[in-house]
């Protein structure tokens, strides 16, 4: 893939707040391109939405008259936003919205008890936010439908094996490919229920089939996160691209930088061989590259085979092989998750 970026070097935005407070929150903004390569790419899912409210709710997610009530109702078939930590420990865990009044905003309880769990973040001093979700449409066009939108950034068919598809992994396997359906009869997004509005949570990654060889270019354009952000990493394999908009090492992202047989920091589980040890798999556009683990034999310890940087563009997995043990619950939040700062 070939890259060009111009991410957090375009004049910072000012996002208008709707809080009572009417308190101020800015994000970089910038963009990025990504030259698909014939076949697999692993792209990135990306920028953010900008930030619709930042403000201070309470435990009962509240912040009276903060709201026009129904703005951050979910869809038809998903939700719509995302309710966001924006400071303190709990920085960056996340729950999606159901619905809102003008003074509360009620999330969507899935896994049940998530939002009383939630809630116990929300001490009536701590920052929150609201962004709206990226979505399938968002990253790649075709909003508005028809059988050739403007928009559209990759290439349509009147069937998956004709189209360039686009590919969910869903922790055990890819979901049947998305692709834009420019039959003449129920043009759009295909391949899933309201493809078009699919949710693409920040730090999932993404796969992308260019299966016309004609290397598309995709833009992607919109706010960079400047606080954290939790990926969850469960047991076995999760795609995910790093949130941050520079290129990073392995240890930038996972600790480790210190050496040693345990790095006091390192959020990943170390062993002497790939297969001991959890491991990071990236893509070279024909197959995985070696598998990269952090090695603790006693001689050499440190990341094999080396502390190698990956691209904010690029997706990756994560195999997890065990739960995290009690020494990463620093690194981790209840969900299982890495915050990535």
């Amino acid at each position: 893939m070939k890259i060009r970026s111009l991410i957090a070097l375009l004049a910072a935005a000012s996002l208008g707040s709707v809080s009572a407070q009417n308190t101020a929150f800015t994000d970089p903004v910038g963009f990025f391109e990504v030259t698909l390569n014939p076949g697999f790419n692993f792209v990135s899912s990306g920028t953010a939405n900008a930030v619709d409210y930042e403000g201070i709710l309470d435990n009962t997610y509240t912040d009276t008259g903060a709201f026009s009530a129904g703005e951050f109702d979910q869809g038809a078939t998903y939700p719509t936003h995302y309710l966001e930590i924006a400071e303190g420990v709990n920085e960056g865990a996340r729950i999606d919205i159901a619905s809102n009044t003008a003074d509360t905003i009620t999330p969507v309880d899935s896994p049940a008890g998530s939002a009383a769990t939630f809630a116990g973040f929300l001490d009536g001093s701590t920052a929150a936010v609201i962004r709206k979700h990226r979505t399938i449409s968002d990253i790649f066009g075709g909003a508005a439908g028809g059988t050739a939108p403007a928009d559209l950034q990759i290439d349509a068919g009147t069937s998956a094996a004709g189209a360039d598809r686009i590919l969910i992994w869903n922790g055990t396997g890819f979901n049947p490919p998305i692709f834009y359906n420019n039959f003449f009869i129920g043009s759009g997004w295909s391949g899933a229920t309201d493809a078009g509005n699919l949710p693409i949570p920040p730090g999932a990654g993404l796969v992308v089939e260019d299966n016309n060889g004609d290397s598309d270019v995709i833009v992607q354009d919109g706010h960079v996160k400047v606080t954290n952000t939790i990926i969850d990493l469960p047991v076995g394999f999760s795609l995910i691209n790093s949130p941050v908009a520079l290129d990073r090492t392995y240890s930038q992202l996972f600790g480790g930088s210190a050496g040693g047989t345990a790095p006091p920091d390192l959020v990943l589980q170390a062993g002497t061989s790939a297969a001991a040890a959890d491991n990071i798999l990236t893509w070279n556009g024909s197959g995985f590259d070696a598998p990269a683990f952090y090695n603790n034999f006693f001689i050499g310890a440190g990341w094999s085979p080396g502390d190698n940087s990956i691209s904010f563009t690029d997706s990756f997995f994560v195999e997890v092989k065990t739960t995290p043990t009690s020494a990463s619950v620093d690194f981790y939040d209840e969900d299982a998750g890495v915050a990535i700062p």
